[in-house]
């Protein structure tokens, strides 16, 4: 199959539109790759002048109407695609009959984009059941779920030197941005030897009982890997912890796959759509609360050969069911085309 993918490419380190584009090459399809961020005019400049950036936006949707045309796709593949205008899609769909998918993967911070954009693709897919269940009460029936998942040759169980092993693990570990319910989580963690690493943590109030455990700000795959191979136990606090039992909290992120594709012993918040892919205690460990999370990882910290065989399970299932291979023919397979 012919697929125009259209995807963003992060200029700092490899993402998920480099793992899809991997997959879908490794599966057989021939594929053409289109940035739609590849703005002409710096953000400095867009940010001020209003009448700019719609210019800049309407080239690029030029470009991807004239890139349909040259290439000839058997499908559209949109991964998310925020600088990508309806109205092109329909152009493309129905003036040059091109099928066109979506993936739309930031939810829930960009639910109600997806809930515009969904009826003007073909195929729709979402992260979860609950921001499936969302879609269908809004009337996108046809949207379905696709699940995040890991690259096995980024993703990957490492024999780290003793200076990484230094410089890079903890007793307990937490790589993702700031967000208040995060700190708050953190904030009860501080009798273990903790390290925090990622975007927000450097700009901790002074008086922060987390600064001491702070590490470094933003940083790529290469370094987040040999963080979860060096660290005892890899803890995932989801976006919408505070609201564990809301139905709109109910997600989980790509980091989930990542550290069990790592080796990692992950403990992660206890959501349905984390449960209903891993079992608890045999793949990964959930908590419920800060309470319960500082019971089991006590628990956990004292038994390393519990945590052992846990992580080496989790490894097993996250890579015979869920690579970005296994999503491409998951999803490429329900299309029908």
């Amino acid at each position: 199959m012919k697929i125009l993918f259209v995807g963003l490419h992060n200029p700092s380190f490899i993402s998920i539109a480099e793992y899809i584009e991997k997959a879908l090459r490794r599966l057989g399809h021939q594929l053409q790759a289109f940035d739609y961020r590849q703005f002409s005019i710096p953000g400095r400049i867009r940010d001020k002048v209003y009448l700019l950036h719609k210019y800049d936006i309407a080239r690029i949707n030029k470009r991807l109407i004239k890139a349909s045309v040259v290439f000839k796709p058997d499908l559209l593949f949109v991964l998310q695609g925020d600088t990508i205008l309806p109205e092109t899609i329909l152009t493309i769909k129905n003036k040059y009959r091109i099928p066109s998918a979506n993936w739309f993967i930031d939810y829930p911070t960009e639910l109600g984009l997806s809930l515009l954009l969904a009826k003007y693709y073909d195929f729709f897919f979402v992260s979860t059941a609950p921001a499936m269940a969302k879609h269908h009460r809004h009337g996108n029936k046809s949207v379905k779920t696709l699940n995040f998942a890991c690259d096995p040759d980024i993703h990957i169980k490492q024999e780290l030197s003793a200076d990484e092993k230094r410089r890079y693990g903890s007793d307990v570990v937490f790589v993702g941005s700031k967000y208040a319910e995060r700190e708050n989580v953190l904030n009860n963690l501080g009798e273990f030897n903790l390290g925090i690493w990622g975007p927000g943590w450097g700009d901790l109030a002074k008086g922060s009982p987390l600064r001491k455990f702070y590490k470094a700000g933003a940083i790529g795959p290469e370094i987040w890997v040999k963080i979860f191979n060096a660290s005892k136990v890899i803890l995932n606090i989801n976006y919408g912890f505070a609201q564990l039992r809301e139905e709109d909290c109910n997600s989980g992120s790509v980091k989930l796959f990542e550290i069990l594709a790592c080796g990692g012993f992950q403990m992660v918040d206890a959501k349905k759509a984390i449960t209903d892919i891993f079992a608890d205690k045999k793949h990964l460990v959930t908590f419920s609360d800060t309470a319960d999370l500082k019971n089991k990882m006590r628990y956990y910290l004292a038994h390393p050969e519990e945590r052992e065989a846990i992580a080496l399970e989790g490894r097993k299932e996250v890579l015979a069911k869920h690579t970005y291979e296994h999503r491409m023919q998951e999803m490429l397979s329900s299309l029908k085309l």
